[in-house]
């Protein structure tokens, strides 16, 4: 992190909040803050109802499995 310099730039960043100046702001395009939306997250909505679905499959898997196991274990000991 130091070699990449992200540690300069946070602490960079740091002092001039503190000052009162930012150094990221392009005032020359007048567009001041952008308010976030759905639309902006719908990547990041989308991956975690993947992540859901993937989960809840293979936690229906498991259950199909372990269940056909338990009941051959069964049918072995009787």
């Amino acid at each position: 992190m130091i070699e990449g310099g992200l540690i300069t730039k946070w602490a960079d960043e740091e002092l001039t909040k503190v000052a009162g100046k930012s150094k990221n702001t392009d005032e020359g395009s007048g567009r001041g803050a952008v308010v976030i939306t759905v639309k902006h997250l719908q990547a990041a909505f989308f991956i975690l109802v993947m992540g859901y679905l993937l989960g809840g499959g293979v936690v229906i898997l498991e259950s199909i499995y372990f269940r056909a196991r338990f009941l051959a274990w069964a049918k072995f000991f009787n």
